[in-house]
């Protein structure tokens, strides 16, 4: 149960943050060539906060499972 939890918060993430980034792009091509080249040059630290996010959302969510699970023992 808890890979499925896992995995489901992970491909979760995963798919805000492609989506943004996609969304991200079309906007810029929309407006500006000039600015979707700007855009670009941070994909990097997109990918890079992406995945502090997903290891930071998965960690965290195993705790608090966790301390949920103590709490309502009887």
């Amino acid at each position: 149960m808890q890979l499925l939890q896992a995995t489901g918060t992970r491909i979760g993430v995963i798919l805000q943050s492609t989506s943004t980034l996609i969304i991200g792009i079309i906007l810029s091509l929309f407006y500006s060539w000039k600015v979707t080249l700007v855009s670009l040059t941070m994909v990097p630290v997109v990918f890079a906060g992406v995945f502090l996010e997903a290891r930071f959302m998965m960690g965290h969510g195993l705790k608090e499972k966790a301390a949920i699970e103590a709490a309502t023992k009887v």
